[in-house]
């Protein structure tokens, strides 16, 4: 009896690590573009975790077609939902919306030239939603020596795997591990 509840026991435990971890989507983006994943973005208000990747041409690093990001909301449901930028969104005047919830709570803006393998970008963030104050720090992506893409702290020059969304009672109080420490 004890062998058979350790081995329910076992396969509860492996059940809950196989939902632990990421999972296949169907890619909204065409066939030619693959992802390079860039990081991850944690916030300290719920367990919700999202993946940043960076769009690509299929077997060309240098052609950087966009963002991808896909958000594991950890709620009853277990949701998970895809936000798509192009190029040419993160590059407008507006940039792109990194959240998916239509705030533009978290906005990404910049240039990215492939080629040179280099991007200056700006997260721009409502730092007090009740007057409409914004903060905004910059980060810079690039490809590394092993070809594979990679962002960077603009401040410091660390490497960046996780970003951290720190919040307070009227929005977002900074963007750990990409704005320079208070």
């Amino acid at each position: 009896m004890f062998r058979f509840k350790t081995n329910i026991f076992g396969l509860i435990c492996l059940c809950c690590l196989a939902s632990l971890s990421r999972e296949v989507v169907a890619a909204p983006f065409p066939e030619d573009v693959e992802i390079q994943p860039l990081g991850v973005i944690r916030n300290d208000r719920d367990a919700s975790v999202s993946y940043l990747d960076l769009m690509i041409g299929v077997g060309n690093p240098s052609d950087v077609r966009g963002i991808y990001i896909e958000n594991h909301k950890h709620n009853e449901q277990n949701e998970i939902t895809t936000v798509t930028h192009l190029l040419n969104e993160i590059q407008s005047h507006d940039g792109a919306a990194l959240d998916d919830s239509g705030h533009r709570a978290i906005v990404l803006n910049g240039e990215v030239n492939g080629v040179q393998g280099a991007g200056n970008l700006q997260l721009k963030f409502i730092y007090n939603g009740l007057i409409n104050w914004h903060s905004k720090c910059d980060v810079k992506i690039r490809k590394s020596e092993s070809g594979f893409w990679e962002m960077v702290n603009a401040y410091t020059g660390q490497i960046i795997d996780e970003i951290q969304i720190k919040t307070w009672k009227l929005g977002i109080s900074t963007i750990g591990n990409v704005c320079p420490e208070p």
